[in-house]
């Protein structure tokens, strides 16, 4: 009498290598999501942070300054959550970050209003650089059509003659006493008040300050620290 024989099933092996693909999965969600908690901790928060502490405060500004940066870059990792099924927390992920781009950039155009309507005093600051390209016939021209109360001009030596020839638009200079010796030259609208310069460490550094007063508006001081060596 024949008998039949069933074929055994070898189910075991399945089950190992199924519980060891969640596992993984599992953990590669765990790492990915952890890597997501601290760009979008960094990205939206970071400008709270402040500077008491000195890890953490500068490790916040220099967050601070990629923000955008590190909630798009959020964005795209959360993209690696679809193939591991975690749909929900890269939908969630998407959501805040999106959100705070949003945050950044109503702040940001809260923040820039056409600077002339609301500008006090404007000021141009220009490095001329003691080897520059540039006609300085070029540059007299720009300086003249910028339409700034103050410009300030270091490694200044090509603009040394410039100085005469826009007196009729900025008759105070501060700075640059000779063309050998100007690593600044300061132009001025507005007649300067309390005018300083001193050398606080030696022949290599120079301090000059000085204040205006906008018609109509508070004074304004500046101060500015530069290299007296004209090739610095």
């Amino acid at each position: 009498m024949a008998t039949s024989h069933s074929p055994k099933r070898r189910t075991g092996g399945s089950v190992t290598r199924s519980s060891n693909g969640v596992i993984w999965r599992e953990r590669a969600v765990g790492a990915i999501l952890t890597v997501l908690a601290v760009l979008l901790g960094l990205g939206l928060f970071s400008h709270l942070v402040p500077n008491e502490n000195q890890f953490l405060g500068t490790l916040s500004r220099i967050a601070d300054s990629m923000r955008p940066w590190l909630l798009i870059l959020a964005i795209l990792l959360s993209l690696a959550l679809l193939p591991l099924r975690a749909w929900r927390s890269a939908a969630i992920t998407c959501l805040v970050a999106l959100t705070g781009l949003g945050s950044i950039a109503w702040d940001y155009r809260s923040r820039s209003v056409p600077w002339a309507e609301q500008a006090d005093l404007r000021v141009l600051w220009f490095n001329v650089l003691n080897d520059n390209e540039i006609a300085p016939d070029r540059i007299e021209t720009e300086l003249r059509n910028s339409g700034a109360e103050i410009i300030v001009l270091t490694e200044a030596m090509p603009a040394y003659e410039m100085k005469d020839r826009l007196a009729d638009l900025y008759p105070h200079v501060i700075g640059c006493r000779s063309q050998t010796s100007c690593p600044m030259m300061i132009l001025s609208r507005l007649e300067p008040e309390a005018v300083e310069e001193e050398r606080p460490t030696g022949p290599t550094r120079s301090l000059f300050g000085f204040t205006v007063s906008p018609e109509g508006h508070p004074p304004w001081t500046s101060s500015r620290r530069i290299s007296s060596n004209p090739g610095t």
